[in-house]
């Protein structure tokens, strides 16, 4: 029953997934756009890929799935900061101290620039007093571009960790409730699919 029961009548939609998916494994990215009212089973389709994904058991591909809800408009980044929680490898119940720490080893572990930091502890809503200063005199657009390209760094070194390729699935459930931060990230984010193993839908 719920999200559990058989995709029906959407064969060539789940096919289509499956394919995106299995493409990781020889390199290639893709971006699928779910688009439909609600009570299509769009949710359905990301619940049996997902199935699938763990049907697989041992596999190098990471999986991360967040999704806006209706408040989140008016919060920068909403959807972001729940997978940056889970590509840092954060809890709900973590601190903003306990998860930026995770931030800060994670970068580390990745060899991705310090001057990324002030950007995802923003993006992540875990920014101090120096971040802040940082950030002070950037404009709305250098915010955002700084936010982008940190967070793209850290994805394509994520894949590229421990001498591995690691590939990645994002998935971004309920869209229309972003905020505009959070749309130009996923669009940002999108073009390294186009050149690495990530299957952003």
């Amino acid at each position: 029953a719920g999200l559990s029961s058989e995709v029906v009548g959407r064969d060539r939609e789940v096919a289509l997934l499956k394919d995106r998916y299995a493409g990781l494994a020889s390199g290639r990215g893709a971006v699928v756009a779910l688009i439909g009212e609600a009570g299509l089973g769009k949710s359905r389709l990301v619940a049996d890929l997902r199935h699938a994904h763990e049907a697989a058991g041992a596999t190098p591909i990471q999986w991360f799935e967040a999704r806006a809800i209706s408040y989140g408009q008016s919060i920068p980044y909403y959807p972001w900061r729940q997978l940056g929680r889970q590509i840092v490898g954060g809890l709900d119940t973590d601190s903003s101290a306990t998860l930026r720490d995770k931030l800060h080893a994670l970068l580390k572990r990745l060899d991705v620039a310090d001057s990324n930091l002030p950007f995802l502890e923003t993006m992540l809503a875990v920014d101090t007093e120096a971040s802040r200063m940082a950030l002070a005199t950037l404009g709305g657009d250098a915010l955002i571009a700084g936010v982008a390209a940190g967070v793209v760094n850290v994805v394509k070194a994520a894949i590229h960790s421990g001498g591995e390729i690691r590939p990645q699935v994002m998935i971004m459930d309920d869209l229309h409730w972003s905020d505009s931060a959070t749309l130009e990230l996923i669009a940002q984010v999108a073009t390294l699919a186009a050149f690495e193993p990530l299957l952003l839908v």
